[in-house]
């Protein structure tokens, strides 16, 4: 039996009782079978890779390198991924550092097999990194099928976290904001930023949230929005607005069926 996460009610209410049961719900889903079994070939194959060939044409290992970044969507796309590993980030003309998601420039840099394996791949702790990400990108998934907004609210949390912890600077930290989508989604719409905030230039954009996040929540201080009461807040005000959001295109439709059939 497939595992399908337990949601009920609206958007705050279907959060609550995740962030409640996500530990639980979480154990279940890694109790599967087909979760199990990708684990395991995953822990016998990884501490042989030589070369990015070895994870892109390994499709299973591959579902669990590409989950712990966010970046599932990518399996089938195997001769980009293995073209980012392979040009890793030191050269500025690599694939990687010319794409606005900054996930891939954080996968490249850990597979940079420019010059040779990278070292990381024999550390114990970071295969066990990957682990995590993939299963927490699992259950993101099964979530997300159910509700995508519930998806990225998941997301949220662990790109602010990976963003903040690695960032060089505040700064640097808010364009990286910028350049991964789950975390740009949630606070562009906690924040009331429209869609066509993303038709601004990235310095715009930059000035915008950042000035915006000042006004709304006191600080634009990413280190301090990432805390935990912080972090809940942002996903609370997505949450509402999101619910709005759907409330009122609901009353339009209604509102437009009830007059079609008065016609």
């Amino acid at each position: 039996m497939s595992f399908s996460p337990v949601l009920i009610g609206n958007g705050l209410q279907k959060w609550s009782l995740l962030s409640k049961t996500r530990e639980s719900q979480t154990s279940l889903l890694v109790a599967q079978t087909a979760v199990i079994s990708e684990t395991e070939h995953f822990k016998s194959q990884f501490p042989k890779v030589e070369t990015a060939d070895d994870i892109t044409s390994d499709r299973r290992l591959l579902k669990v390198v590409l989950g712990a970044y966010g970046l599932s969507e990518d399996l089938e796309n195997r001769h980009f991924i293995k073209t980012i590993m392979e040009q890793g980030v030191d050269n500025a003309d690599a694939l990687a550092n010319k794409l606005s998601d900054r996930r891939y420039r954080r996968l490249a840099s850990d597979f940079d097999f420019s010059s040779g394996v990278p070292l990381n791949t024999r550390d114990p702790r970071f295969a066990t990194q990957l682990l995590d990400g993939y299963k927490a990108e699992s259950f993101a998934i099964s979530v997300g099928n159910v509700d995508t907004d519930m998806r990225l609210a998941l997301g949220f949390e662990r790109a602010l976290r990976d963003i903040v912890e690695n960032a060089a600077s505040p700064s640097v930290a808010w364009y990286q904001v910028l350049g991964t989508p789950p975390a740009k989604e949630v606070i562009q719409s906690a924040l009331g930023l429209p869609r066509a905030f993303g038709n601004l230039s990235i310095d715009e954009q930059h000035d915008r949230m950042r000035s915006k996040a000042q006004a709304v929540f006191g600080t634009d201080d990413l280190s301090q929005l990432a805390q935990p009461t912080a972090s809940e807040e942002i996903i609370e005000r997505f949450l509402l607005l999101k619910q709005s959001q759907a409330s009122a295109t609901m009353s339009s439709r209604q509102t437009a069926l009830m007059l079609l059939q008065s016609v």
